[in-house]
């Protein structure tokens, strides 16, 4: 009995470790004007049977102006090239003062999340690489 209350406990921390490493955010990009961070999300949609993972991606106004950031995504899946940088994969993120915009499960915003697996085995296509290229970042 001892011992699988012991184990229990031990699960519980982990997940618990394994959720709050999960919500850590990353530093893409940085400039005196803008920050650009990405974490990794897994994403249940269960009404709809979908069970994936998405690089969620979160731009943060630093000053007290308006600002745009234009980008590129560029990807690959299972090491080959995939999205490459070019019209269909450009964005622009318009920002209030002091604004922050980011992904999340269940938003549907291209611009704010890459897809990176399904978690329920239904595709064998996994992200291998991903960047954010020509970024220019304007004060309006």
């Amino acid at each position: 009995m001892l011992k699988t209350l012991f184990s229990l406990l031990i699960g519980v921390f982990v997940t618990a470790f394994s959720a709050m490493g999960q919500n850590d955010w990353a530093s893409f990009y940085n400039d005196n004007i803008v920050a650009i961070e990405y974490r990794y999300d897994d994403c249940h949609r269960v009404d709809d049977g979908i069970h994936k993972q998405n690089i969620h991606l979160k731009f943060t106004n630093l000053t007290q102006g308006k600002v745009s950031v234009n980008y590129q995504k560029s990807t690959s899946y299972n090491n080959k090239p995939a999205a490459q940088p070019g019209a269909e994969n450009t964005f622009t993120i318009s920002l209030k003062p002091g604004e922050v915009l980011e992904g999340a499960c269940g938003l549907k915003d291209k611009r704010l999340y890459i897809f990176v697996k399904m978690l329920d085995g239904t595709s064998q296509s996994v992200l291998s690489a991903f960047d954010l290229v020509n970024i220019t970042v304007t004060q309006d």
